[in-house]
C-alpha cells in the first residue's frame, strides 16, 4: 500500500498550481524563543500555471515584504517564462519609488538605476523617445517629486499613502507671467502638441530642445524658447534647429512653445517675472505611466494580440499588493504574450487592476537575493542584454541594517545540483548572516554535521568544506549565538564517470580563453558539479589552465598557434580536452567546372542544376532549382558531388556563399565522417534575399576526415509549396591546428543485459522501431525485415508489443493499409500491441491518415502493476502532438503514484530526448521541452518512489543511458539502415524490456544502479544472418586469450557481440564469470568454483585456461548460436626440486581486494522479492556461471547481472583496476595449475 508521504509528495509535485516552488533560503531555527526576521511574501499563492504544463517556479527572498519568483510553463503556443516581484506595501520598511539617472534624457540599464538608487530590486519603466532624446513619454513621479509629465492622460501605477492603484494621470502644470496664468502642456516631455507650451527643468538634461518642437526632422513654425533664471526671464529666442544643448539654468527653467504657444511666449520680455506650478491630474507619492490598461476590476480590457516581451504591474484588490512582471519573449524559451494573455496571467496572480509598461527589448528585471550585496538580472532580455532605459520602478528597504538577525547556509556554487556530492569528493558551503533587511553581515559561528555519511573536512570562518562518505542526505548546520540554520547535502552513489562542458576548444589567438566546468555522475546518471580542488590538472605547452571560482577552469592560449590536450584527473577518472590556438579559412570548392563535377538529385521533388555567376562579377557559382509543389512530405533538392570532396584538416565549420530568395528552405551539407557515418551539417533557414555567407558548424566529437557528398536544400513544412532556387558560391572550411581529439570513453549503461536474458522477468514488453516501408513496394526487403522482426518478437510471447514509430515511410492511406495487413498477418491477436506514431507517420500526409487506421495517437494502459503511456512526437516535439497528451501525461503519472497497485511507469515516444550521436540531429526539437520532460520523470521517481523510464526510437541506433535515476533507451532500426557504426549500436534488430513490478517502488535515496535495474532491464536482439566466434583452439594452463564474437547483417555489416548487443554465454567445460572484473579470483576461489578447465569473462572477452581438458565455448544471440572448441594442453612433467617441509600455515598470498560496496563492480546483488538468491539452489546460473550444458539463458541475475550482466563498470570502459583483477586471475590460475600438478606427481 502506498504510504502517506509518497502520496503527499506526488500531489505536491503534480497538483499544486506551481509544481515546484523551490525556496532559495534554508529553514531558520531561532533559539530561545527569539523571533525570526520578517517573513517573505506568500508567493505560493500565485497561480503561475494556468493552462500550462511542465510548470516550474523558484522563489528568492529580496527584502522584508518583497520576494522574486522565476517561473516557466509550456502552453499551446509555446513557452512562457518570466520573473515576478511580489511586494507587500503594508510592510512599513518597504518603499517603492520611480527613479531616473539624474536626467530625463539620460538612460541607464535597470541594474544601474537600482544601484544608483540604493534599491534592492527594480524593473524598467515607461515608453520613451528611443533613438532621439530618450526621454520618457508619459508621467513619472518619484520620491523627489515630478520628473516628467505629458499633457495626454496615460494609465499609470500610482501609490499614495502606502496603497497602489491604476489611474489615468497627466500634467496639470501652469505658469504665470505678466500677471496672467497659462496652461503648460507638459513637463520635460519629448513631444509638445501643436500650439502647446512645455516646461523644461534642469532635470531634462543636455539633449537639445529642438526635439520637443519637431526636430531633428522639421522645426515647427513659431518655435520659441524662453529662459528663466532666478524667477525672471533672461532670454527669448527663436528655435532654429541647430541642435544646441539645452543649457537649462540650475536655478530656473525653460519655457518652450510652438505655433500659438510660441507666439504667446514671444511676447515675454527679458526681466519679466515668471512662476511655474508643476502639478499632475492625480495627486500621488509615486507614479509611472504605461500605455494601456490590462485589467480593470478583475476583468481583461486589453485588446492588442501582438506577441512581445512584456513588462507590467498589477495591483491587488486592497491596493497593498503589487505584482511586477517581466516576461521573456522572442526566444525559444519564452515567446512573450499578447496583451489579453498578459492580463489573464496577472489576474491568475491575484491582480485586480493592471497596466502595461514598456516591453520588447526594454524588458528587464533585477533583484538581489537574501544574503547578496547587489541585485542581479532575473530575466532574459530579448536584445541579449539590458537595454539602457530612461527610468525604472524600484524598491528600497529601510529595515534595520548592520545587526545580525538571521542565518542561511547554502552551497557556494550556483550549479543546479550543488547540493550534492560524491563519496570521497568535496562540496564547499557558506553560512551568511542576515540583518533585518536581508543584507549580508558577519556571523561568527561553527559548523556541524550529525551524519556519518558526510564528513566536515574543514571549516574556515563562515565557509566549510564537506566530504561525501556514503549514500545519505545530511544536514550541514551552522550556529551563531542563538541562531541556527542548515542546508541539506545529498551524497550520491559512487562516482561513475565525469564529463567536461567542452571536449574541444578552438581558441583564435594568444590571450583568448574559454571556461570549462566538470560534472560527475553516479551509476544512475545523477549529476553533481566537480570542484576544481578535486581535480588534478595537466596543461599542454602553450596553454594555461587556472581555477575560476570553485567549479570552473579557464583555459587560455599563450600563443597564436598550437595544439594539445588538457588532462583532468578526478578520483581515478580522466577527462581530456583537446585545445587549439589559431585558425585559417581554406577554399575547397570554387564551382569553376560548372556542372562537370555535380549532378542533381531529389526526394519528393523535381529540379536541376546549371552554372551561374557567383557572388562577385565574373566568378563561378552553381544554381540549384527545385519544385516543392508536388508533395507535402519532407522534400529536398540536392547538388551531388560526382566525386566526394575530402575537407582538409579538422574543420570546425564549413562556410558557403548562397544567393537566396527568402523562401525558408533549410540548407544542409551531407558529409561522411572518418568512421564512415553519414550525417548532415545544418545551416540557417534561408530568410534572406541576395548573397549572404552562411556557416555550417561541425559538431564536437565528429570523427575526421570529413568528406562532403551533397549540398541539400530541404523543405520540412507540409504547407510550404513553391518553386525555388538558390545560387551557391565558393565553399570554404575554417580549420584549426590539427590535434588528436581524445576519445571520450563511452558510458555503457547496464540497463542493457549483455550476458543473460530478461526471459524470466514477470512482465516483458517487446519494442521495434523504424522499418519505413511503402505500399508501392509490398515485397521489398524492408517489408520482409519488418515481418521477420514481428515473427521474432511474437515467438518470445511478450505481454505487450510496441511499434515505436516510423513503421511506414510516406504516411499515405495505402502505406497504413499495408501496415495493417502486415500487423494482422504477423501479430494478429497473439500479442496485444500499440502503434506509436513517428515523424514518418506524417511525412507525406496528415496525422488523420494514421488515426483513421490505427486510432488515437497517444494511449494509456496498465499492465501488471505498470502504467504504460505512449505519446505522439510525430512533429518532433511533445507539444506538436497536442497539449491534451501532455496534460494526460502529468495526470497519469499523478494517478500512478497515488495508486498502491502501480509500481512503475514506462513512457514510449518515437523521438528520444537526447541523440547520442555527435550531430544530435535525431532528438526532441525543443530542448527546453526535453529538459522539462526529463525533470518530470526524475521528480516523480525521487519524490514518490515510483520507478519511471522512457523508451524511444528514431535515432537509428541502439542505446541506453540514465539521468537522475531514470532509464532512457533507444530502440534502433528494424528495417532501414542504421545511422551509426556497428560497435556503437548501429545495427538492425529489436528490444525486449524485462520488468519486475515487485521492485518498482524504490523509496527514498535508492541505491545506484541496483534499484533501477531491479525494476527494469532490456535485452537487445540484433538481426543475425551469421554468427562467428573467433579465438584460439588450444591454450596452455594459465594462459589467456581474447575471444571475439561477431554477427553479420545484410551481408556485409559486421557487429561485435558486445554492449549494446545482448548475448548468452555458456558451453561445456566452461565456467562463465558473471562479468564482474573486480571480483577476487584467488586460487582457492578457482579451486572451489567447479572443475571446468576454462573460464570466460564476457565483459572483458578474456578466456583463461585453468586446468588440462577440453571445452566448448558457446554464444547465443537472438536464437543463433556459435561454438568455439578449445583444448587446454597438459603440462610437461618436470624434475621436482628439493623443498623445505611444507609449513603448517598456508603460505601468504596477495591480499584480495576489499569487498565492493552496494552497486560496485563485483558486489553481491540484492534479489527481487519473487526471485531466488543468485547462486542458490534455484538459480540456474549461480555465482560461477554455467559450467556446462546448454547455452546460458540465465536471467540477468536480478536486479542486474551486476554490473556483471553488462560491464565490469556501469559507466566508463574498464579502467586500470581491471589490470589488477586480471593479474589476480593469472596468479590464481597458475597457483591452481601448480597445485593440481603437484597432486599428480
Amino acid at each position: 500500500m502506498m504510504d502517506a508521504p509518497r502520496c503527499r509528495a506526488v500531489l505536491r509535485a503534480l497538483l499544486t498550481p506551481v509544481l515546484a516552488v523551490l525556496l532559495a533560503f534554508p529553514l531558520l531555527v531561532p533559539a530561545g524563543g527569539r523571533a525570526a526576521a520578517a517573513a517573505g511574501v506568500d508567493t505560493a499563492a500565485m497561480d503561475l500555471v494556468s493552462d500550462g504544463v511542465f510548470a516550474s517556479a523558484e522563489t528568492d527572498r529580496v527584502a522584508p515584504g518583497l520576494d522574486v519568483t522565476r517561473f516557466s510553463r509550456l502552453e499551446e503556443a509555446g513557452w512562457t517564462a518570466g520573473s515576478v516581484l511580489r511586494a507587500d506595501l503594508s510592510e512599513e520598511t518597504l518603499e517603492v519609488d520611480v527613479v531616473n539617472s539624474g536626467a530625463v534624457t539620460r538612460t541607464a540599464t535597470v541594474s544601474e538605476h537600482v544601484e544608483r538608487a540604493g534599491a534592492v530590486a527594480g524593473v524598467n519603466g515607461d515608453f520613451f523617445d528611443i533613438n532621439y532624446s530618450n526621454a520618457a513619454q508619459g508621467t513619472a513621479i518619484g520620491a523627489g517629486g515630478l520628473l516628467n509629465a505629458s499633457d495626454a492622460a496615460h494609465p499609470a501605477l500610482t501609490v499614495s499613502g502606502g496603497r497602489a492603484a491604476i489611474s489615468a494621470i497627466s500634467a496639470e502644470a501652469t505658469f504665470t507671467a505678466a500677471g496672467a496664468q497659462h496652461e503648460a502642456h507638459g513637463v520635460n516631455t519629448p513631444r509638445l502638441p501643436a500650439g502647446g507650451i512645455g516646461v523644461y527643468t534642469p532635470g531634462w538634461g543636455e539633449y537639445t530642445l529642438d526635439r520637443p518642437v519637431g526636430g531633428p526632422d522639421e522645426i515647427a513654425v513659431d518655435a520659441v524658447r524662453v529662459t528663466v533664471s532666478g524667477g525672471a526671464v533672461t532670454e527669448v529666442v527663436e528655435v532654429t534647429g541647430d541642435g544646441a544643448p539645452a543649457d537649462i539654468p540650475e536655478d530656473g527653467f525653460v519655457l518652450l512653445g510652438r505655433e500659438a504657444g510660441g507666439v504667446l511666449l514671444a511676447e515675454l520680455e527679458p526681466g519679466a517675472a515668471v512662476e511655474v506650478d508643476l502639478a499632475t491630474s492625480v495627486p500621488a507619492d509615486v507614479a509611472l505611466t504605461g500605455n494601456e490598461v490590462l485589467v480593470a476590476d478583475g476583468a481583461i480590457v486589453a485588446q492588442d494580440e501582438a506577441v512581445h516581451p512584456r513588462t507590467a504591474v498589477g495591483v491587488g484588490p486592497d491596493g497593498t499588493e503589487l505584482f511586477v512582471l517581466a516576461l521573456d519573449g522572442r526566444a525559444h524559451f519564452g515567446r512573450g504574450m499578447s496583451l489579453p494573455e498578459l492580463a489573464q496571467l496577472l489576474i491568475d496572480m491575484g491582480a485586480e487592476h493592471a497596466v502595461n509598461l514598456d516591453g520588447g527589448g526594454s524588458t528587464a528585471m533585477v533583484a538581489r537575493s537574501a544574503g547578496q550585496d547587489r541585485a542581479t538580472l532575473r530575466n532574459t532580455p530579448s536584445d541579449g542584454g539590458e537595454r539602457p532605459v530612461p527610468n525604472a520602478l524600484v524598491f528600497r528597504t529601510t529595515a534595520e541594517q548592520g545587526e545580525l538577525q538571521d542565518l542561511q547556509v547554502a552551497p557556494v556554487s550556483d550549479h543546479e545540483h550543488a547540493g550534492r556530492v560524491f563519496p570521497g569528493l568535496h562540496r564547499t558551503v557558506r553560512a551568511t548572516g542576515l540583518d533585518g533587511s536581508y543584507a549580508p553581515v558577519p556571523a561568527p559561528g561553527e559548523f556541524s554535521i550529525q551524519d556519518e555519511g558526510l564528513d566536515l573536512a574543514s571549516a574556515d570562518g563562515e565557509r566549510a568544506v564537506v566530504r561525501g562518505v556514503h549514500r545519505t542526505e545530511a544536514g550541514v548546520e551552522y550556529a551563531a549565538g542563538d541562531l541556527r540554520a542548515s542546508t541539506l547535502i545529498e551524497v550520491l552513489g559512487r562516482l561513475d564517470h565525469v564529463r567536461a562542458s567542452r571536449n574541444t576548444l578552438a581558441l583564435d589567438s594568444a590571450g583568448d580563453s574559454e571556461l570549462v566546468r566538470l560534472s560527475g555522475y553516479d551509476a544512475d546518471g545523477r549529476e553533481a558539479p566537480i570542484e576544481v580542488a578535486d581535480a588534478e590538472v595537466t596543461a599542454p605547452e602553450g596553454f594555461t589552465v587556472e581555477a575560476e571560482g570553485l567549479d570552473a577552469l579557464r583555459i587560455t592560449a599563450e600563443s597564436d598557434e598550437g595544439a594539445g590536450t588538457v588532462n583532468l584527473d578526478i578520483a581515478g577518472h580522466r577527462v581530456q580536452i583537446a585545445v587549439t590556438a589559431g585558425f585559417e579559412e581554406r577554399e575547397v570548392i570554387d564551382f569553376a567546372g560548372g556542372t562537370e563535377n555535380w549532378t542533381f538529385g531529389s526526394d519528393r521533388a523535381t529540379g536541376g542544376i546549371e552554372p551561374a555567376e557567383g557572388p562577385e562579377p565574373g566568378t563561378p557559382g552553381l544554381r540549384l532549382h527545385y519544385d516543392f509543389t508536388e508533395q507535402s512530405g519532407t522534400r529536398g533538392g540536392y547538388a551531388i558531388a560526382t566525386e566526394p570532396v575530402e575537407l582538409p584538416g579538422q574543420p570546425r565549420e564549413v562556410s558557403m556563399w548562397m544567393h537566396g530568395a527568402g523562401n525558408g528552405e533549410w540548407p544542409r551539407l551531407q558529409v561522411r565522417s572518418g568512421e564512415g557515418v553519414v550525417s548532415n551539417l545544418d545551416g540557417p533557414t534561408v530568410t534572406w534575399e541576395g548573397w549572404q555567407k552562411i556557416s555550417f558548424p561541425v559538431p564536437a566529437g565528429t570523427a575526421y576526415p570529413l568528406t562532403l557528398e551533397r549540398i541539400r536544400m530541404m523543405e520540412t513544412r507540409p504547407d510550404a509549396r513553391y518553386q525555388g532556387e538558390v545560387v551557391i558560391g565558393p565553399v570554404s572550411v575554417v580549420v584549426s591546428s590539427d590535434v588528436d581529439a581524445p576519445a571520450q570513453a563511452p558510458v555503457h549503461d547496464p540497463f542493457v543485459v549483455t550476458d543473460g536474458t530478461v526471459a524470466d522477468r514477470p512482465l516483458r514488453i517487446a519494442i521495434m522501431s523504424d522499418a519505413q516501408f511503402v505500399a508501392r513496394a509490398p515485397e521489398s526487403d524492408i517489408v520482409q525485415a519488418a515481418r521477420e522482426t514481428f515473427r521474432e518478437m511474437v515467438a518470445q510471447d511478450p505481454d505487450l508489443l510496441i511499434i515505436n514509430g516510423d513503421l511506414v515511410d510516406e504516411a499515405s492511406p495505402e502505406d497504413f493499409a499495408l501496415a495493417r495487413q502486415v500487423i494482422d498477418e504477423e501479430i494478429g491477436d497473439a500479442v496485444p500491441w500499440i502503434y506509436v506514431p513517428g515523424n514518418h507517420e506524417i511525412m507525406g500526409g496528415p496525422i488523420e491518415n494514421f488515426e483513421q487506421e490505427f486510432g488515437p495517437t497517444h494511449q494509456v494502459r496498465t499492465v501488471d502493476r505498470t502504467r504504460v503511456i505512449t505519446l505522439d512526437t510525430s512533429t518532433g516535439s511533445l507539444r506538436g502532438g497536442g497539449m491534451d497528451q501532455l496534460r494526460m501525461l502529468e495526470e497519469e503519472l499523478r494517478q500512478a503514484a497515488e495508486d498502491a497497485s502501480v509500481t512503475g511507469a514506462v513512457v514510449f515516444a518515437h523521438h528520444p530526448t537526447r541523440d547520442p550521436k555527435p550531430d544530435q540531429a535525431s532528438q526532441f526539437s525543443d530542448r527546453e521541452e526535453a529538459a522539462a520532460f526529463e525533470r518530470l520523470l526524475a521528480e516523480v521517481r525521487a519524490e514518490t518512489g515510483l520507478s519511471t523510464a522512457f523508451i524511444a526510437g528514431h535515432a537509428g541506433v541502439f542505446h541506453a543511458s540514465s539521468a537522475e535515476g531514470v532509464s532512457y533507451a533507444i530502440a534502433g532500426n528494424s528495417g532501414k539502415s542504421p545511422s551509426w557504426t556497428p560497435e556503437r549500436g548501429g545495427f538492425t534488430g529489436w528490444m525486449m524490456l524485462g520488468i519486475n513490478p515487485a521492485a518498482g517502488d524504490v523509496g527514498r535515496l535508492p541505491d545506484a544502479p541496483q534499484s533501477r535495474l531491479a525494476w527494469m532491464r532490456a535485452e537487445v536482439n540484433p538481426r543475425v544472418e551469421e554468427l562467428r566466434l573467433d579465438g584460439p583452439a588450444e591454450l596452455g594452463v594459465g594462459e589467456q586469450a581474447d575471444v571475439l564474437a561477431t554477427l553479420v547483417q545484410d551481408g556485409t555489416r559486421e557487429v561485435p557481440v558486445a554492449w549494446p548487443v545482448s548475448a548468452q554465454w555458456g558451453g561445456e567445460g566452461i565456467a562463465v564469470d558473471d562479468g564482474g572484473a573486480g571480483q577476487a579470483l584467488t586460487a582457492l576461489a578457482l579451486e572451489n568454483a567447479d572443475d571446468s578447465p576454462l573460464r570466460y569473462n564476457p565483459a572483458t572477452g578474456t578466456l583463461t585456461a585453468v586446468a588440462p581438458g577440453e571445452g566448448v565455448l558457446t554464444v547465443t544471440v537472438n536464437g543463433r548460436t556459435a561454438e568455439l572448441p578449445v583444448t587446454v594442453a597438459a603440462e610437461e612433467p618436470s624434475e621436482p626440486e628439493p623443498t623445505e617441509p611444507a609449513p603448517t600455515e598456508p603460505a601468504p598470498t596477495e591480499p584480495a581486494p576489499t569487498e565492493p560496496g552496494p552497486g560496485e563492480p563485483g558486489a553481491p546483488e540484492p534479489t527481487e522479492p519473487d526471485a531466488p538468491a543468485p547462486g542458490g539452489p534455484d538459480d540456474p546460473g549461480g555465482a560461477g556461471g554455467q559450467p556446462g550444458g546448454e547455452p546460458d539463458r540465465r536471467p540477468d541475475n536480478d536486479p542486474a547481472a551486476g554490473p556483471g550482466g553488462a560491464l565490469p563498470r556501469t559507466g566508463s570502459e574498464v579502467g586500470a583496476w581491471l589490470a589488477g583483477a586480471v593479474a589476480l586471475l593469472l596468479a590464481g590460475a597458475a597457483a591452481l595449475g601448480a597445485a593440481r600438478h603437484r597432486g599428480r606427481e
